[in-house]
């Protein structure tokens, strides 16, 4: 039984002192004569060619120029965009971790049990030239145990995995939480209690 892992990284937060920033929170966008307002989440910003692109509740995509919203706008984006630039230079890369504890034949009830733990390692790499001084990732995973008598229980695991200090093409690998797995296969009837 291995575990499943379903969910990874629906929220990564990159703690470069732009936290605060909220990117990837909803926020009312003020058009900069004050006239229109929208309700949106900044996803990027091009500093170069000066374009916002926004998500909207509904779904819709927009981009916009930046010199079309309120000062505060601007100020907002700008604090964002070095978190964007920063979030493009990560790399992730997920193995699973499967450790055997122990093996023994248990000749009672005719099988060899073996206890594991499991989860999945997380390596965070910087590919860029600045520091990132903290990175947090949600995670959800799934594992389904089956008893002996064959019933299955759907396990979730879920927790927030958390890098800090990871300099300049340097990787840090954090571990999510790691579940104990036991199972029992047949021994060889030669070998059980009774047999021949």
């Amino acid at each position: 039984m291995k575990p499943k892992l379903i969910a990874f990284l629906g929220s990564l937060l990159l703690g470069t002192g732009l936290a605060g920033a909220g990117a990837d929170e909803f926020r009312t966008f003020t058009s900069a004569d004050g006239s229109k307002k929208v309700e949106a989440k900044l996803t990027d910003y091009d500093a170069t060619t000066g374009v916002a692109s926004l998500s909207l509740k509904t779904g819709a995509k927009i981009k916009a120029p930046i010199d079309k919203f309120s000062p505060e706008d601007q100020e907002y984006a700008q604090a964002a965009m070095e978190r964007f630039v920063v979030a493009r230079r990560i790399q992730i890369e997920i193995s699973e971790h499967d450790e055997k504890l122990s093996e023994k034949d248990d000749k009672r009830i005719g099988g060899k049990v073996t206890s594991r733990e499991g989860g999945y390692n997380v390596e965070l790499r910087n590919n860029g030239s600045v520091a990132i001084s903290e990175v947090t990732a949600k995670y959800k995973y799934f594992v389904t145990r089956v008893s002996a008598k064959g019933d299955k229980e759907l396990v979730t695991e879920e927790g927030e995995l958390e890098w800090t200090g990871v300099d300049p093409r340097e990787e840090q690998t954090s571990r999510t939480r790691v579940m104990a797995m036991t199972s029992v296969r047949p021994l060889p009837k030669s070998e059980c209690v009774g047999g021949t």
